[in-house]
């Protein structure tokens, strides 16, 4: 059993929690914002039975020699005319 989630749920509450973040300092501001850039740590594996990578943020702030680096995540959301 996996506690991982397909990759595309974790980058959907990424851009949903982002854009919600920035939609309420946006109104609490005087500006508005066309374009956000982050970098996550994340844990990520190929699930070849169900021929989907999996990434979720890791389960522990400590990590120990045996558990491999997390992937870094660099996103880039950004407003695009329609």
């Amino acid at each position: 059993m996996s506690l991982l989630r397909p990759l595309h749920e974790t980058l959907t509450d990424i851009a949903d929690g982002a854009m919600t973040e920035t939609l309420v300092a946006a109104g609490q501001l005087p500006l508005r914002v066309t374009s956000l850039e982050m970098s996550v740590p994340l844990d990520v594996r190929w699930a070849g039975d169900e021929g989907i990578f999996q990434a979720d943020f890791p389960l522990f702030r400590r990590r120990t020699a045996f558990d491999p680096e997390p992937a870094q995540l660099t996103i880039t959301l950004g407003e695009v005319p329609v």
